[in-house]
């Protein structure tokens, strides 16, 4: 059996509660009013059914890990003291979750090379016919574009499948009932495998009447 990966980025910012809702199997799926959108994703992709021979990965900056990774990382502008809050890492011990979840250090991501050195770490840890499951929520906006190709570029190399991919959509959110939607963005990984298919089929036609050109030469 193919391992499980989830794979998430945690931001810095201050997150305020909400209730992430999301779709799984056509019934839709509500969260508590919660902080971190990665709690209502594993829950919705039924992380607790999963075992102990799959993995998760956080990917956390310096600032992210003292902020939002450990407990009461934000402070007050106002009196400068520390708020009360628990952080992801408290968060995921207390789902219980058959699986370990690992935080992994990473760079700003503010230059190519820091791009390419969390392109490669995270491939690193990747093992031959994984399952990836993104969560796309947090981190710099190049992140949904580096999650597709190295997607698509782990498929090639590793023969790995993208099972899911998702973003917590905060800023949308209905203000009345404080309801923010999980967007499923496994569609755009199905578009690149049939971009794939595509051009392979294209190329055995071409292949094809080349070959067809060139027994009627002779």
């Amino acid at each position: 059996m193919s391992r499980r990966v989830f794979i998430t980025v945690l931001g810095t910012n201050n997150y305020a509660p909400c209730h992430y809702v999301g779709r799984k199997n056509g019934q839709v799926i509500k969260s508590d009013e919660i902080c971190f959108v990665q709690e209502a994703t594993l829950r919705l992709i039924e992380a607790k059914n999963w075992d102990s021979s799959d993995i998760g990965y956080v990917l956390l900056t310096n600032v992210s890990k003292m902020t939002n990774w450990l407990d009461n990382g934000h402070v007050d502008w106002k009196t400068k003291m520390p708020i009360e809050s628990y952080g992801l890492k408290s968060i995921l011990n207390a789902m219980n979750l058959p699986f370990n979840i690992n935080p992994l250090d990473i760079p700003d991501g503010k230059n190519e090379d820091e791009i390419w050195t969390i392109f490669h770490d995270l491939f690193g840890n990747l093992e031959e016919g994984d399952d990836l499951y993104f969560d796309l929520t947090h981190g710099f906006r190049y992140l949904p574009m580096l999650v597709l190709v190295f997607g698509n570029y782990a498929k090639f190399l590793k023969n790995v499948k993208i099972a899911h991919i998702s973003y917590g959509n905060y800023e949308a959110r209905n203000i009345d009932s404080n309801e923010a939607p999980i967007v499923d963005l496994l569609s755009l990984s199905i578009l690149q495998d049939w971009t794939s298919a595509a051009i392979a089929n294209l190329k055995g036609k071409e292949g094809q009447q080349s070959e067809l050109h060139s027994n009627q030469c002779f």
